[in-house]
């Protein structure tokens, strides 16, 4: 995410300092900005507040620029350092045009998961909404299969996925690429 954004607006001012700590998180930045030197190494805590605030000061920048969002996707896998760096972002982000969405699965979080911790924090702080997504229906089904597909899909078929995925968005789209690619390995297998 910081080399992508690093990327786009490349002439962010950031002290050294920041961008010291941006390298440490994402190494081949190194080469962007080889004049920078590391930052003194600090006891693991000081340390941790450091590379927090220097993320928060990289959002921050961003956010000056344009609206921030930031995407986390299958949060339910990310590590208790990631996850309090999330928080830590989000507490002091609040008066910045900032945005996050974190998707999880509901079903990987036992009651002890660190993501709970800070589900809870943040919906104490009402700095946090969350919104539970259904399965799509067999409608909706169809209306996504015709936008896949770029064309209307049989009732065999619709059924099929239907009851194959149970209506689960990323199912859906994974089940028709493997269809896709199984049909195009048959079509070079007997062209071979």
């Amino acid at each position: 995410m910081i080399r992508e954004a690093l990327s786009h607006a490349p002439d962010l001012d950031l002290p050294t300092l920041v961008l010291a700590d941006l390298i440490t998180i994402a190494p081949d930045l190194q080469t962007v900005y080889p004049g920078v030197p590391a930052n003194p190494p600090l006891d693991p805590a000081a340390e941790q507040q450091r590379l927090f605030e220097s993320v928060v000061a990289f959002c921050v920048a961003l956010s000056r620029q344009a609206p921030l969002l930031l995407f986390l996707d299958d949060v339910h896998w990310a590590d208790s350092g990631t996850l309090y760096l999330m928080r830590y972002l989000a507490r002091r982000l609040q008066k910045y045009p900032s945005l996050f969405i974190a998707t999880y699965r509901e079903a990987e979080l036992g009651e002890s998961h660190p993501f709970q911790n800070v589900l809870l924090d943040l919906s104490r702080a009402r700095i946090a909404n969350r919104l539970k997504l259904s399965r799509l229906g067999r409608e909706e089904t169809e209306a996504m299969l015709e936008a896949l597909f770029a064309e209307a899909a049989t009732p065999d078929f619709l059924d099929g996925i239907y009851r194959e995925t149970e209506g689960n968005p990323f199912f859906i789209e994974e089940v028709c690429k493997g269809l896709v690619e199984s049909a195009h390995c048959t079509v070079e297998a007997s062209m071979i």
